[in-house]
């Protein structure tokens, strides 16, 4: 039968049109049972050349990681890690190398920092432990107080309850984000007194650094200042974070001493930290140093009127057997005091019924004499020993 020509004509456009419509790519595979009804469940658009084919991956509904909830909770209470530390002292003078070290556990903390200028023969090191500075000397590990109003950086890691991410710091710590502390940092950090009297008194900016799965990275302080001899100078250290720590308590040093200057008679000695200073109410009478345990160190400086060593030794081993009539005098031996030769007098027995182990030091120097009585009560000749030896070792002429 023939077809009409308006009919013909109406069916090639029509396969014309389908043509034209036809994906160029090659055509899709096989779709599964799964497969076709997902894709006859949309319907396909009117005048679409082929089936709608469902993206090859769905999109994620994962929620996104909330760092610095995870770097909160990655903390841990207490706080426990440790870290190496790394940085610059900028002055007028140029810019100095800083290392260390770093351990916390809650808010005890041992901080060391080496501060290296170029070309000098040694460097300085600056160390603290459960906010003691120590540092050696004199063959001992001598204290000096930090200044007051000042906080550690372990007080501020262990309180932190939020922080807030401000955002891309790589380029501190690769990839990481930048944190900062929710309640402002306003009160100088300890170790800035190591630098200069003037840091000691800056304002830091303390930020906290986290991986994009808020695992801690680490910290960086920072802070500036202008001073009398350095002009503007400023610090930076990184503190990068290296593992938790053992948990186990940090510890202060077992012996740790404190310079003590006697004003009224200017020589001066390393003490026992936490021992206290009586000085003398006038010329006539001794500084009184009042140790743990019952122990006392008398010290005088007296103008030389005459008399050799031999003679001011006598004139108060005497005074001190009339003042204290059942202390047995012991041995009288040469020794040195700060390399002038000396005299060591110990005497034992009882004052006021309580038994006592005492050592007298004199010595006599640039038309002065000196006397050091060191007084043990419940104790044994060589504790006592033990506890004077590093006392004097440390004493200083004026």
């Amino acid at each position: 039968m023939r077809t009409p020509t308006r009919l013909l004509i109406a069916a090639v456009l029509l396969v014309g049109a389908c043509a034209s419509e036809t994906p160029t790519a090659s055509p899709p595979a096989r779709a599964t049972p799964a497969a076709r009804a997902s894709s006859s469940a949309a319907a396909a658009p009117i005048g679409s050349g082929g089936p709608v084919v469902a993206p090859s991956h769905a999109p994620t509904t994962a929620p996104q990681v909330d760092v610095p909830a995870a770097f909160i909770a990655a903390l841990g209470d207490p706080v426990k890690l440790t870290a190496t530390v790394a940085g610059t002292y900028t002055t007028k003078a140029g810019a100095t190398e800083v290392t260390g070290e770093y351990q916390q556990s809650g808010r005890d903390y041992h901080l060391k920092l080496v501060i290296d200028p170029a070309g000098t023969k040694r460097s300085l090191e600056y160390t603290m432990v459960l906010g003691q500075r120590t540092t050696p000397g004199r063959g001992l590990v001598l204290r000096s107080d930090v200044p007051a109003g000042s906080a550690t950086l372990a007080s501020i890691v262990d309180a932190l309850d939020a922080v807030t991410d401000m955002g891309d710091g790589s380029d501190v710590f690769p990839g990481a984000h930048r944190l900062a502390p929710d309640a402002t940092v306003t009160t100088p950090l300890d170790f800035l007194a190591g630098f200069t009297p003037e840091a000691a008194r800056a304002t830091p900016t303390v930020h906290l650094f986290a991986g994009a799965d808020g695992m801690p990275q680490g910290v960086l302080a920072t802070a500036s200042w202008t001073g009398r001899t350095t002009g503007k100078g400023s610090v930076e250290l990184r503190f990068s974070l290296t593992g938790t720590s053992s948990g186990a308590a940090i510890e202060s040093p077992a012996a740790v001493y404190k310079l003590y200057t006697s004003k009224r008679y200017k020589l001066n000695l390393a003490i026992p930290t936490g021992w206290e200073v009586e000085p003398g109410k006038n010329g006539n009478t001794f500084d009184k140093i009042v140790g743990d345990g019952d122990q006392y160190l008398h010290v005088y400086r007296g103008k030389l009127d005459g008399g050799s060593l031999n003679e001011w030794t006598t004139i108060y081993t005497r005074g001190e057997r009339k003042d204290y009539p059942k202390l047995k005098q012991g041995k009288n031996v040469v020794t040195k005091l700060a390399g002038t030769r000396a005299r060591r007098v110990t005497f034992s027995g009882t004052i006021d019924g309580d038994k006592v182990n005492e050592q007298m030091i004199v010595a006599v120097r640039n038309g002065y004499y000196y006397v050091l009585v060191f007084r043990v009560y419940l104790s044994d000749d060589a504790t006592a020993t033990a506890t004077l030896d590093p006392i004097l070792k440390s004493f200083r002429y004026p």
